[in-house]
């Protein structure tokens, strides 16, 4: 027997061809760490008239995990989660090195989503879930914070399994909160020419309910046999100043008219002979049905708007995410 030390357990992912069919899991994260695994779906017991004792224990027929994980932003690493939480996608080329990932959700048809075969563990005792995809996702920006949270949902875990060995490490390339400029428009297409919109203070996108898993009734199954697509919880905070330009929004929630946000962070410039530059873009459409809560930083008076993300029928989205790095695949 040896006592485990749990700073030694990492997490890594392996790209599934057929979900839930395992893969070796050869990627290890350097920007977002991952908690233990957490088993989900509890069996009852049962205790019959005319007895204070329970007499049988009824095994939970739903057996699943939930993996949450935390970390920091990153131009890179970042795709691994869009890819389970948004869609599926392969990058376009952005000049010669670079490679461009774009991340939306389609209104009316099914979106695939990238699912992963997930280990933690070392080589002395491991453990396993297939079939594990991104099911909430939070990215926190600000000029002091850029955070990534959230949880994957995977099947039932498979204990003292033999962990990959040697797994490919991610190089971060990190978006540092100094980076960040805010933007804001009245229609998706006027982001490109507005300017830096004045005081912005924190922003926040999420997104949960992505997906829900099927349980069915067939004794050869372990554990959920598909995700399936949610209505999505979709939100976009932002604390602003509450002078005139902050308090315009109460225009929007009046009207009932739609303002549209972008968040964008630019890095460093991929060399090549028609060069490119690291980027991270978030652009947005918002609708306001709540009031804003009073807030202050430093003294300041300033209003944070809780908005809905909403589908705009011209722009044909309701947000979209764009990463340029230099991964051509994940």
């Amino acid at each position: 027997m040896a006592d485990l030390a749990e700073v030694f357990f990492g997490g890594q992912l392996g790209k599934e061809v057929t979900p839930g069919t395992a893969v070796a899991s050869d990627k290890l994260m350097q920007s977002f760490g991952f908690d233990r695994l957490v088993g989900q779906g509890d069996g009852t017991m049962f205790r019959p008239q005319g007895s204070k004792l329970n007499t049988i224990a009824v095994p939970t027929g739903m057996r699943m995990v939930n993996i949450p994980f935390k970390g920091v932003m990153t131009y890179n690493e970042l795709v691994y989660l869009l890819v389970s939480a948004v869609n599926s996608t392969t990058p376009s080329s952005d000049g010669t090195n670079g490679k461009l990932w774009t991340f939306t959700l389609t209104k009316s048809a099914a979106d695939t989503k990238q699912t992963y075969t997930f280990m933690q563990g070392n080589s002395i005792h491991a453990q396993k879930a297939t079939f594990a995809q991104v099911t909430s996702l939070s990215m926190e920006m600000s000029k002091s914070m850029n955070a990534v949270s959230g949880a994957f949902t995977a099947q039932q875990i498979q204990d003292d399994i033999t962990i990959t060995a040697s797994p490919t490490e991610i190089t971060p390339i990190i978006v540092t909160p100094l980076s960040f400029d805010v933007y804001n428009a009245t229609a998706q297409s006027g982001l490109a020419g507005a300017s830096v919109f004045g005081r912005p203070i924190k922003a926040t996108f999420s997104i949960d309910n992505i997906v829900a898993p099927l349980f069915r009734m067939n004794s050869s199954d372990s554990s959920y046999v598909a995700q399936i697509e949610q209505a999505p919880n979709i939100r976009f905070k932002i604390t602003t100043d509450a002078d005139d330009a902050g308090m315009a929004f109460l225009t929007n929630m009046t009207a009932g008219s739609t303002t549209f946000w972008r968040v964008k962070s630019l890095g460093a410039v991929i060399a090549g002979a028609i060069p490119s530059q690291y980027l991270f873009q978030l652009d947005v459409a918002c609708q306001l049905v709540k009031h804003y809560a009073p807030t202050a930083e430093s003294g300041a008076a300033l209003a944070e708007w809780d908005f809905d993300v909403v589908y705009d029928s011209t722009w044909t989205k309701a947000f979209a995410i764009t990463c340029t790095n230099v991964l051509a695949a994940i």
